[in-house]
């Protein structure tokens, strides 16, 4: 039985150990692949169970059939060697080869072997997609100087960076680095990069502490890992690094060797000029003549254009579609609307206080008294099907409000604005869905 059938045989796909993921299994497998070697640097004859428990924990990794795990692995090993005691007997040299030579055949007899040459013998999608994805960086942090959100960076690449021809959905920027720096702020991007450079400070071999290689090649490791896959949001990952910086600082504390201020500086100074070289390279992306291409996020605000547009829109994405902000871009970049500057808000509450056309799709109850006030401030809006009635609205003037309803439209609030309102337009041939809205709403504000 040869290393593929057994693999077919026990698992049928690629090994992820219930974390759902086989990169984040990975991740996991190649942390655990550096700290075993904590055994053979605190006893003598640890060496040998090190290389057993690397041996069997290299056939779980090939399983996963990560190219960023053993990218990983590869990278955390260096301090490894760097710093292991020499000179090195030549049994265990030979026994170190003979494992990852075995480890090697095992790669190459394994199904879907190719998977660990593919963007370097071939074009890879998995790996054009990243890098697709990644070189937008730099300009969605000078976009966004607080940050687009926890949890919104897949989003807001897809809405406003992807190519609007591509249909790749994305939940992160496939990295947890990437996706963090976009998503925190300048000041929380800083910490951020302070935070990992400290760590590495904390944990780099010094003196007679040759131990420590293992926790600087676990944070490397782990560190990689999470540079080319969203992996750092698995708590399950975190153990591993966590209890070893544990042990480094509490060796720092007995030893009385914690960094000085000098090196707090240092750390500083190296966060602080990788993010003025972000900053720097996001800002030569910025210049175009599509107007498409000039976002900016903040307080809730995404403006194309201009930071004070005269359209402010209240998406919804069963009226408008999911990809509201492509097709917004498409429209722009095909001149199919006039280019103007427009706004969007995911709540009413972030409305500006400017004068304005304010658009609503859809909508719900929670946003209605941020409405009222602007009808009764002297605000104009235009309702593409509407989910609530006038009444609900409270709507003292009806000619302040623009209606459009789908011709097929499924809204019970249809027959209610009837009533009330001379202004509602019937769009022929749609539903709740309004695939022609960038259109309606150019067109409504020159009219």
């Amino acid at each position: 039985m040869n290393f593929e059938t057994l693999a077919i045989l026990t698992l049928g796909s690629r090994l992820d150990w219930g974390l759902g993921n086989p990169n984040k299994t990975a991740a996991l497998i190649a942390t655990l692949m550096i700290a075993v070697w904590v055994i053979a640097f605190i006893w003598r004859k640890g060496f040998w169970l090190s290389l057993a428990a690397f041996g069997g924990l290299g056939f779980c990794l090939l399983l996963t059939l990560s190219r960023g795990g053993v990218v990983a692995l590869l990278a955390g090993s260096i301090p490894l060697f760097a710093f292991s005691p020499r000179p090195w007997p030549r049994g265990r040299v030979i026994a170190v080869v003979a494992v990852l030579l075995a480890l090697i055949a095992a790669a190459v007899s394994i199904e879907r072997s190719d998977r660990f040459t593919k963007g370097i013998s071939e074009p890879d999608a998995s790996i054009s997609n990243r890098l697709l994805i990644w070189k937008k960086v730099p300009k969605m942090m000078v976009d966004a100087p607080g940050g687009w959100g926890l949890g919104n960076s897949g989003n807001a690449y897809m809405q406003w960076y992807q190519p609007t021809e591509r249909t790749e959905g994305y939940r992160t920027l496939v990295s947890s680095h990437l996706t963090w720096l976009v998503e925190l702020g300048w000041w929380g991007r800083f910490w951020y990069l302070f935070g990992w450079t400290g760590v590495f400070a904390l944990c780099w071999p010094r003196g007679n502490r040759r131990w420590f290689s293992v926790i600087t090649g676990v944070w490397i490791t782990f560190s990689v890992a999470a540079a080319f896959s969203s992996v750092a949001e698995s708590t399950w990952l975190w153990g591993m690094p966590g209890l070893l910086l544990l042990l480094a600082i509490v060796s720092h504390i007995r030893n009385q060797t914690w960094p000085g201020w000098r090196t707090s500086a240092g750390i500083a100074a190296i966060s602080g000029t990788v993010l003025a070289g972000i900053l720097f390279v996001g800002i030569l992306d910025r210049p175009s003549p599509t107007l498409a291409d000039h976002i900016h996020f903040a307080n809730g605000r995404l403006t194309i254009g201009a930071r004070s547009p005269k359209i402010w829109v209240l998406p919804d994405h069963d009226v408008m579609g999911r990809d509201y902000g492509k097709d917004i871009r498409r429209s722009l970049n095909e001149h199919i609307i006039d280019a103007e500057p427009i706004g969007f808000v995911s709540s009413a509450s972030n409305l500006p206080h400017q004068e304005a056309m304010i658009v609503v799709a859809g909508g719900t109850g929670r946003e209605l008294g941020y409405l009222k006030k602007r009808i009764q401030n002297g605000g104009r809006l235009h309702l593409i099907n509407p989910a609530f009635s006038p009444g609900e609205l409270g709507v003292p003037e009806p000619e302040k409000v623009h209606v459009f309803f789908g011709e097929f439209s499924q809204s019970p609030a249809i027959f209610a604005w009837r009533k009330v309102t001379t202004s509602l337009t019937e769009l022929p041939g749609t539903t709740d869905y309004c695939p022609s809205w960038a259109t309606l709403i150019f067109r409504e504000k020159h009219e």
